[in-house]
This record gives C-alpha cells, sequence and structure tokens, in this order.
C-alpha cells in the first residue's frame, strides 16, 4: 500500500510534529497538507493519515473518510438506561471484575459498552489491521467524548495491533472470563 501521513490546513506546531513522528514509525513519507494534492497525484497514493484540526486521526483517500466514533455504543447505552436490557450485555452476566478479551474489535464500540459495565475489570481488544488499530487506538485516547461514562470505559480498554491466532498461543489457560 502507497500511503503518506499529513495534517489538516493551516495545521498547529503540535499536529505537524505528531504527523511527522506518526510518518518515521510508519517508516513512510510525511507531506504538507499543502502539498499533498500534487504528491497524490505524481505517486498514485492510496490512502493518507490526517492529524485533523480537533485532535483526531483518520484515514482519506479521494472516496471515503475512516475516522474513530464511540458511534453505536452510545446508542445501546441509552437504549440499556431506558430498556434496562442489551443482548450482549445480559448474556455476558457480568459482575464488573471480569477480564474480557474481544478477538474482533474494529471500531470498539462493544468494547467500550462492555467496559462501562467493568468498573474494577478490562477489556483487552486485539486488531490486526494495523491502520484500522492506529485509527481506533488515537480515537479511544483522544476522542472528544462528552458523556463522562465514555471517558472512564476509554480507560479500561487496552488495545493491542495483534491477530487473534498468534495472541492465543502465548495464553495461559484461564487468562480471560469472557
Amino acid at each position: 500500500m502507497r500511503f503518506v501521513v499529513t495534517t489538516s490546513y493551516k495545521p498547529t506546531k503540535e499536529e505537524v510534529s505528531s504527523a511527522r513522528e506518526l510518518a518515521e514509525e510508519l517508516g513512510v513519507k510525511y507531506v504538507s497538507r499543502s502539498r499533498l494534492k500534487q504528491f497524490e497525484s505524481e505517486h498514485s497514493l492510496d490512502f493518507y493519515y490526517v492529524f485533523d484540526k480537533n485532535g483526531q486521526l483518520t484515514i482519506r483517500n479521494r472516496e471515503t473518510v475512516f475516522f474513530f466514533h464511540p458511534g453505536m455504543s452510545k446508542v445501546r447505552f441509552k437504549n440499556m438506561r431506558l430498556q434496562d436490557s442489551d443482548y450482549l450485555i445480559k448474556s455476558m452476566d457480568l459482575s464488573g471484575s471480569e477480564t474480557v478479551l474481544d478477538t474482533t474489535f474494529g471500531l470498539g464500540n462493544e468494547a467500550l459498552l462492555i467496559a462501562h459495565y467493568l468498573p474494577e475489570g478490562k477489556v483487552i481488544g486485539l486488531e490486526a489491521s494495523e491502520h484500522i488499530y492506529r485509527i481506533v487506538s488515537h480515537g479511544l485516547r483522544n476522542y472528544p467524548y462528552a458523556d463522562e461514562w465514555l471517558i472512564e470505559a476509554s480507560r479500561r480498554i487496552e488495545l493491542h495491533n495483534r491477530d487473534l491466532r498468534d495472541f492465543v498461543k502465548g495464553c495461559e489457560d484461564n487468562a480471560y472470563d469472557i
């Protein structure tokens, strides 16, 4: 895949610094936003990472934008408050101190909801895709959550860029409750 790292237009020094650090970590070029269009046409990029003004990290290409958002976890939490029911939470029968392994983390909406019900526990998430991992792990730490329950839940999540098949080989028996 061909990609670079950039910033939003008129970036702060901190945004440029963060973008340069990520580019170095990923072993790709940092390209200033003012040069991106020309660079993209000359190098046929598949996508580019963007450090946005709001502190979020996104992946963009000509057609789409990929970003972290707590999305359905907020809707499901609201439904739990109104109906006192969510099939996933109900089926897990959580006591609040479990360690839960989420082997297909994705955007982490289920993990955020589960972590809310684990005040003494945590969710360990696995995401095999490096690019999804980068966006979601940054989002979990830096998203401007408006709800206190999301702030607390996000702190009880550990996300790892690992494939399930490799990860479980190193796990001890009964290392996770669920």
